[in-house]
């Protein structure tokens, strides 16, 4: 049963529900009038979302050191083909 407050109602439930989308239905009556409201309940676990965004870090971090080593490899590479190219200009007249 919906516990009346100052300017809502509260509802406790007897076991918390699993995760997950949760339909929701409230039927009201005012007097006369009687309206049936329904919507949704957006249920997660805080613990497991918490988780999933602390153990994204160690994958950003592999990344970056791939691009790190790939841009240390090109720059590498690039060195030493200028450096080959000025040893082989100018040739014996």
């Amino acid at each position: 049963m919906a516990q009346p407050h100052e300017d809502f109602y509260e509802v406790e439930l007897a076991v918390e529900p699993a995760p997950g989308t949760l339909p929701i239905a409230a039927t009201v009556k005012a007097g006369e009038a009687t309206d049936l409201l329904t919507g949704e309940l957006d249920h997660h676990d805080e613990d497991a979302e918490h988780a999933d965004r602390t153990r994204s870090w160690p994958r950003y971090a592999a990344w970056a050191a791939g691009l790190v080593a790939a841009f240390a490899t090109l720059f590498t590479l690039g060195r030493r083909m200028a450096s080959s190219r000025s040893r082989c200009t100018g040739g014996a007249a």
